[in-house]
């Protein structure tokens, strides 16, 4: 902060929302609150950033980011299909069909965050989920 000359009002704390001790409320919180997908919440950051805003944040003050949008499309992806699932179809010449509704089930199961090329896009993007952390003004 001190080279933006910036020391005396910003001060930047490190660590975990739920044990930094401060004695006033702050203007803004910087998180990476965002897990996969934004389904997907393994490590609980979005409880945590909700805690954190109730706890420590001014009324007004902001979380950034406070807001994300997800889009869903359908894809065509032959070339993954082909490795994890039609593979073992036929394995060196021996037929592993048996295995197909496994790799289909572990082929889908977890999320896979790849890039997709716009040739693989079946339909355009719409919109899935519109999330926001900031309080609406009447509770904030």
């Amino acid at each position: 902060m001190e080279a933006n000359n910036l020391s005396q009002r910003v001060i930047v704390l490190r660590g975990c929302m739920e044990d930094v001790e401060i004695h006033e409320k702050v203007d803004v919180i910087v998180s990476d609150w965002m897990d996969q997908l934004l389904i997907y919440d393994y490590e609980n950051l979005l409880g945590s950033i909700l805690t954190a805003r109730d706890r420590l944040l001014k009324p007004g003050g902001l979380i950034i980011p406070s807001r994300a949008t997800l889009y869903i499309a359908p894809v065509t992806l032959p070339d993954r299909y082909n490795e994890k699932i039609d593979f073992w179809r036929n394995v060196y010449g021996i037929d592993m069909s048996a295995m197909v509704p496994w790799a289909i089930q572990d082929a889908y199961e977890d999320p896979c965050v790849e890039t997709i090329k716009s040739e693989n896009l079946l339909a355009l993007p719409q919109v899935l989920l519109c999330s926001s952390l900031q309080l609406p003004p009447h509770l904030a």
